[in-house]
């Protein structure tokens, strides 16, 4: 199931957690001790983008004391209710294997459905599995599909990696123009990686 190649050099390899909660939620990205029991209390009202900075703060240990199983706790009540970041994380958490015992297919199950509310770091993790055959079979249509959804949103972790698919032909015919296109894109925003990948591509 896994594809044992060697990983090209300038692949993007999977993203930690997200870290933030959408614009409208900016006020919640610097929490203090000062903030948590309102944060809590809507969190245990129900309230998914509360429960999902709760789950950030346990596993950062950020105002409360570091507890992984208690971010689990809290990711999950969250992604019960479709919040896409925390799904996420929660995919996150099953892949590290922390707080939780390391689940390959319950990570990409919650990867593909925080990549179907529109997260690009989560369409990014899902095709990265999708790709190596990892925690589900190898796919590389399916992959090819996801980077794009996220390369679409200016994601450059996906434009260097559709590169490299064009590059390499998996899941689409082998396009080396389109392939320096894609991680021009991506290198134009700064990812060392596309770097890397172009100039491999070019020599």
């Amino acid at each position: 199931m896994r594809n044992e190649r060697q990983p090209f050099m300038g692949i993007a390899f999977l993203f930690m957690a997200v870290l933030t909660i959408g614009a409208s939620d900016s006020k919640l990205e610097s929490l203090t001790a000062h903030d948590w029991p309102k944060l809590m209390q809507q969190a245990r009202k129900g309230n998914h983008r509360a429960q999902t900075r709760v789950g950030m703060a346990f596993e950062r240990g950020e105002v409360v004391k570091q507890d992984f199983s208690e971010a689990v706790k809290w990711f999950s009540k969250a992604a019960e209710q479709a919040d896409p970041v925390a799904e996420h994380n929660l995919g996150m958490m099953y892949y590290q294997g922390t707080g939780v015992q390391r689940n390959l297919a319950e990570a990409a199950k919650w990867f593909e459905k925080a990549a179907a509310g529109g997260l690009p770091e989560a369409q990014f993790n899902a095709a990265r599995l999708y790709e190596t055959g990892t925690g589900v079979p190898q796919n590389f249509g399916r992959a090819l599909d996801l980077y794009r959804e996220a390369a679409r949103r200016g994601y450059a972790p996906a434009e260097n990696n559709l590169g490299h698919m064009y590059e390499n032909g998996e899941g689409v015919a082998r396009d080396p123009a389109a392939a320096m296109q894609w991680y021009a894109r991506s290198a134009q925003q700064g990812d060392a990686s596309a770097y890397r990948s172009s100039a491999t591509a070019a020599s």
